[in-house]
């Protein structure tokens, strides 16, 4: 996650918790579905549950063998990536580098692996990556296959975020689809190991919270006039948040998922891209030899780029030519009398 001076949502509700607690890192839900953990309806247990998660992250860890490497992606993880550094791991982190101190810069065992993931090549084969998705929505072909490509074979992936579960509505969603990630995951090498449906510890985090935006937005109002607004923003997403995972539309999900290097999908070695991976001339042939026609580049750019289409190529390899292309564009539609989108 990467902040700017700029007010945001996210950065605000890293002030409240920094207003409420004295810390701010713990960005992700808690967990609180467990026969001791009963519910007292406090902020204090709103921390308590966030660092909750955090032991049960640290739980999968440490399964594994002294001599792994391990890639922690997210800001929310820099305390596990210290933590793990401390007793000797083998950690490389990705996170915003205004969070780091000179007490993690000491640590032998601790590398900063800068802030852009998707764009990252190091470390080449690390054998655990815990992936903190619940703030931000990556692109999900994006995540997994550059979690691949950073993965030794057999090497595991920790993922947890939020998932559009229930699909049914027409309806527009910023989340990754629940079920497409599983497909996606199974056809990109991913073996399901263990799945944690946390949907109702989500959802009692955002009770929790809701009280500390009316606590704290006086204070957050004198600090920044934009505050006021996002602090509404905030109130009413959450609002909506909640009323969707009490309808399971929304989930929350830790999977546990292995690289498998022997897989009996055709497609599973394959370089996936997206719109911004390729030149339009790259296609030109592969365009013209599926519908003996010819390619149009002026025709493409106005669908694709132009009209915000989506699309997604298929290499054999990352030096190899584009053999497969998938795409459409968006467009706003009547559909029996309300608004709505096709492609």
């Amino acid at each position: 996650m990467t902040y700017s001076t700029k007010p945001t949502m996210l950065s605000l509700l890293s002030r409240i918790l920094e207003l409420e607690f004295g810390e701010s890192r713990l960005q992700h839900y808690g967990f609180f579905e467990d026969s001791n953990c009963v519910s007292q309806n406090t902020a204090t247990e709103l921390l308590d549950g966030q660092h909750r998660f955090t032991h049960c992250l640290d739980e999968l860890v440490r399964k594994n063998d002294a001599n792994v490497v391990f890639l922690l992606v997210g800001d929310t993880l820099l305390q596990l990536a210290k933590s793990m550094a401390e007793t000797g791991k083998s950690v490389y982190w990705f996170g915003s580098k205004s969070l780091m101190n000179s007490d993690i810069d000491a640590l032998v065992s601790f590398q900063y692996a800068g802030e852009d993931f998707l764009a990252s090549t190091n470390p080449s084969a690390a054998d655990v990556l815990i992936h903190a998705g619940s703030i931000r929505y990556l692109d999900q072909m994006a995540l997994i296959s550059k979690s691949r490509s950073l993965l030794c074979d057999s090497g595991q992936l920790i993922l947890f975020s939020e998932f559009l579960v229930d699909d049914s509505c027409i309806e527009y969603s910023t989340l990754p689809n629940l079920t497409s990630f599983k497909q996606l995951s199974k056809r990109l090498g991913f073996e399901e190991l263990e799945s944690r449906d946390l949907s109702a510890s989500a959802s009692q985090t955002l009770k929790l919270l809701c009280p500390l935006l009316e606590k704290h937005g006086a204070v957050l109002a004198r600090e920044a006039a934009e505050n006021s607004n996002l602090l509404a923003d905030m109130h009413a997403e959450i609002l909506i948040m909640r009323d969707e995972f009490s309808i399971s539309r929304r989930g929350f999900y830790l999977f546990v998922l292995r690289r498998e290097s022997n897989t009996f999908y055709e497609w599973a070695d394959a370089e996936f891209g997206d719109i911004q991976s390729f030149n339009p001339l790259e296609v030109a042939d592969l365009f013209e030899k599926s519908f003996n026609v010819d390619f149009d580049e002026e025709l493409w750019n106005w669908k694709y780029v132009q009209g915000d289409g989506k699309c997604v190529v298929v290499r054999l390899d990352k030096q190899s030519e584009i053999v497969a292309h998938y795409g459409g564009a968006p467009r706003k539609i009547a559909y029996f009398g309300e608004l709505s989108m096709a492609i």
